[in-house]
């Protein structure tokens, strides 16, 4: 006689969507089994996003050395130039989109919650205003505390990150030709109308590092700015 699966393919489904991890908070270590890749901690309330997060662009940092040195066809190596930028901003929408839960736990009037609601981390500029008129923290800094030290991304690459993130929008949405809306929004005065963008190694070298260090500001303010300012 034949023994039939009587585990129905929804719960299948689910069952290989499941990411197991254990707290890395100091003293917690609960373990846990969530749907997608961030979730937060049921015993202490901490998100798993910190070590998937660095550790993302850690690899992709260390990848783009390897490819630096491996590929010697520049058409190949513009590609992934390319596909890491536009994955950079990609990883910081999640995670601010994770965040986002969090925050919206916080007093707001209904417009307010709506205006959080669809706020976009895909223009982090514009996130990191409304996030400092709204909660009196963004992107590109954290005040730092006892056990974890400040960081502030400097005014100077502020031209450079938005350059950057106007370069990931044509190449999703124009296949990397310069508009109009490009050469207005970008203040890049190095491209002219019509021509394709190049992106060179170290610009996305500098961008990655930008975006992990956004990343980290915004989770520090959030999980621990709110309590480190009440003290």
């Amino acid at each position: 006689m034949i023994r039939r699966d009587s585990t129905s393919k929804w719960h299948y489904s689910e069952e290989k969507q499941q990411h197991h991890f254990t707290c890395q908070t100091d003293k917690c270590a609960a373990q846990t089994d969530i749907l997608g890749e961030y979730g937060y901690c049921p015993r202490c309330g901490r998100t798993n996003a910190r070590k998937l997060f660095s550790d993302h662009f850690d690899h992709e940092l260390t990848h783009l050395e390897e490819i630096r040195t491996a590929v010697a066809d520049r058409n190949g190596r513009g590609a992934v130039w390319e596909k890491m930028t536009v994955e950079a901003v990609s990883r910081l929408e999640a995670l601010g989109r994770h965040l986002r839960r969090r925050l919206l736990g916080y007093p707001l009037t209904d417009v307010r919650r709506t205006r959080v609601k669809k706020m976009s981390f895909q223009q982090p500029l514009v996130a990191d205003v409304s996030l400092k008129e709204w909660y009196g923290m963004g992107l590109f800094e954290w005040r730092g505390s006892e056990t974890n030290p400040k960081r502030i991304i400097a005014q100077s690459e502020i031209p450079f990150i938005r350059k950057m993130v106007q370069r990931r929008h044509i190449l999703i949405h124009n296949l990397g030709v310069v508009d109009q809306d490009y050469l207005e929004l970008s203040g890049d005065t190095h491209v002219r109308l019509d021509e394709r963008i190049e992106i060179r190694s170290n610009e996305t070298k500098r961008f990655l590092e930008n975006v992990k260090a956004m990343g980290l500001n915004l989770l520090d303010n959030v999980e621990e700015g709110f309590s480190v300012e009440g003290d």
